[in-house]
C-alpha cells in the first residue's frame, strides 16, 4: 500500500501543469453583463442576455453582434439555448422552452418543463 501511495504521488507530481488559456482559440466580450447561454448553429455564436431581454446572432470570427432579437429573461430560471437544427432556436426561460424564429423572435412552439 505504502509503494502505491509513493507511486500516486509521483504520478501527480509528474503531471504538467496546464494553463486553461493554453485551450482558448479566440476570445471576446458578451453582448451584455448577463450572458446566460451560447448556442452554435454552424455559422454563428447564438446568446442570450438577461439583462438586455435580448438574444445575439455573433459573428465568430469577429465578435460583432449581426442581429438580435428580444427575448425576455428574467434574473432567475433562464437563459439556455440550443440549435434545434432546423433553423430556429430552443431557449428557456422560467418553467417552459420556447422555440424561436431566429428572424422575427417570433414563437413557434412552446411546452412546459418537465417536473417544473
Amino acid at each position: 500500500m505504502r509503494d502505491l501511495s509513493k507511486m500516486l504521488l509521483f504520478f501527480f507530481i509528474m503531471i504538467p501543469a496546464i494553463s486553461p488559456a493554453q485551450y482558448v482559440v479566440k476570445e471576446f466580450s458578451a453582448p451584455g453583463p448577463e450572458a446566460r447561454g451560447l448556442a452554435w448553429d454552424g455559422n454563428y455564436l447564438w446568446c442570450v442576455d438577461a439583462d438586455k431581454d435580448a438574444i445575439f446572432r455573433i459573428d465568430p470570427a469577429s465578435g460583432d453582434i449581426v442581429h438580435s432579437i428580444p427575448f425576455d429573461t428574467p434574473d432567475t430560471y433562464g437563459g439556455g439555448i440550443t440549435w434545434s437544427g432546423d433553423g430556429a432556436l430552443w431557449v428557456s426561460r422560467l418553467q417552459y422552452f420556447y422555440k424561436l424564429d431566429t428572424t422575427t423572435g417570433r414563437e413557434l412552439a412552446e411546452f412546459h418543463c418537465p417536473g417544473g
